[in-house]
């Protein structure tokens, strides 16, 4: 329902303005790039793996010595679902992933990049996340996610 979604949106952008306090700029993540991940990887909050693992990423472990929640059906499955203790761990975990992550290190140049020049593009910005997901379509799914959170 939109009160579910209007509701996970604010729970969101309340943890995001937490975890903002103890950052500089140039380590936030444009936070409709955050909430549209989230909206995508957990379906607002209502995936398995949100509901039981606080996971709104998909965020992988592949140590399966950590808590994590294997894929449906597959219990031989090499990596697992990470769990965190709340959500909002789990925003905080994707952000540490996008900013010292090897695979988005030309995301960090371009973020870097659009705040000198004093505006940041996210549906530009969301080009260098290719490698987030294996779906080849990911990035436009990302980008229309944003346009239509923005109306």
């Amino acid at each position: 329902t939109v009160n579910d979604s209007d509701e996970f949106i604010s729970a969101l952008e309340s943890c995001i303005n937490w975890l903002e306090k103890d950052t500089i700029i140039y380590q936030n993540i444009p936070r409709e790039i955050t909430i549209a991940q989230a909206v995508i990887e957990s379906d607002y909050g209502r995936s398995r793996f949100a509901k039981q693992g606080n996971n709104l990423f998909g965020v992988r472990t592949w140590d399966l010595k950590t808590p994590h929640i294997k894929p449906f059906n597959d219990k031989n499955s090499i990596f697992g679902l990470k769990v965190y203790k709340t959500k909002c761990d789990s925003v905080k975990d994707y952000i540490r992933i996008l900013n010292t992550g090897s695979a988005f290190e030309e995301f960090r140049e371009l973020r870097f990049k659009m705040l000198k020049e004093g505006s940041v593009d996210s549906l530009l910005l969301v080009e260098k996340l290719k490698r987030f997901a294996t779906d080849p379509n990911y990035i436009k799914i990302i980008k229309k996610t944003i346009i239509k959170l923005r109306k």
